[in-house]
């Protein structure tokens, strides 16, 4: 036997080992999953997590919406007057 013809033989070895345990792998993951227990997942949130940050964003639009029609109304009152 040559050299090329005894590395190419020994790589396919190495190889169809690495695909065996591969395939014992899935097997028996896929095996596994027939036991497994299912978990329900909540449908409702039991935390107030973003709602703050909303209402924060919300007050700070509403206080710059405000600021804006004070400086209208002011300009307006010095118009008037």
């Amino acid at each position: 036997m040559d050299l090329k013809t005894l590395a190419d033989k020994k790589t396919k070895q190495s190889i169809r080992v690495v695909w065996y345990v591969g395939i014992g792998f899935a097997g028996l993951g896929w095996l596994l999953v027939w036991f497994e227990k299912e978990v329900t997942l909540r449908s409702r949130l039991n935390t107030k997590f973003g709602i703050e940050e909303k209402k924060k964003k919300e007050d700070a639009e509403e206080n710059k919406n405000e600021g804006e029609n004070q400086n209208e109304n002011e300009t307006q009152e010095k118009v008037h007057a």
